[in-house]
């Protein structure tokens, strides 16, 4: 009984210690402070969200292709090697984009595989058939090609599930890495 006696007057003892040291106010910020760290602690957050694949911007998109008419190729670097001509087999790496930026497809995404065709044939877009033209090994360019020349009001289900609509101006950026006669 005298140890529980002892116990109370020590705890009333530090509760009013307490209770006046936050009468007067000194430290309640940092308390305060502390308690909501330890509570932050305590508590989960939800896990940090994966944003996943930007969307493409179908409106900005619509507005943009609307405004590439023509087949315009921009040479980034000019190639030295054997020139991209009709009948030839091409080699190339691309990355394909939406007038928004948006990037539907990439050789190095599938692997680091490059492509391969024979210009003239018809096997890729018309876009393609005419920008590469005249290439030549080693050579970067950006081809912004109108929907004329791309899929049209048409797209085959493959480009309508990368996010090509119809009536879609597509970019091109493409690095031309061999021309021969056989593949």
């Amino acid at each position: 009984m005298k140890w529980l006696l002892i116990g109370a007057v020590v705890l009333v003892a530090a509760c009013s210690k307490r209770l006046d040291y936050l009468k007067t106010g000194e430290m309640v910020k940092g308390e305060l402070e502390n308690r909501v760290k330890r509570i932050d602690l305590n508590i989960p957050g939800p896990p940090p969200l994966d944003p996943g694949p930007r969307s493409p911007n179908y409106d900005l998109i619509a507005k943009a292709s609307a405004k590439i008419k023509t087949l315009k190729v921009t040479d980034i670097e000019i190639g030295t090697g054997p020139v991209a001509r009709e009948g030839k087999y091409v080699t190339l790496h691309y990355r394909g984009m939406l007038p928004d930026g948006y990037i539907f497809d990439q050789t190095t995404k599938s692997g680091g595989k490059p492509i391969r065709f024979r210009l003239g044939e018809g096997s890729v877009i018309k876009g393609w058939e005419q920008g590469i033209l005249g290439m030549k090994v080693g050579g970067k360019r950006q081809l912004e090609i109108p929907s004329e020349l791309a899929y049209g009001a048409n797209p085959p289900d493959n480009a309508l599930k990368s996010g090509i609509r119809p009536n879609t101006a597509l970019i091109f950026i493409v690095e031309l890495l061999f021309v021969g006669d056989r593949p």
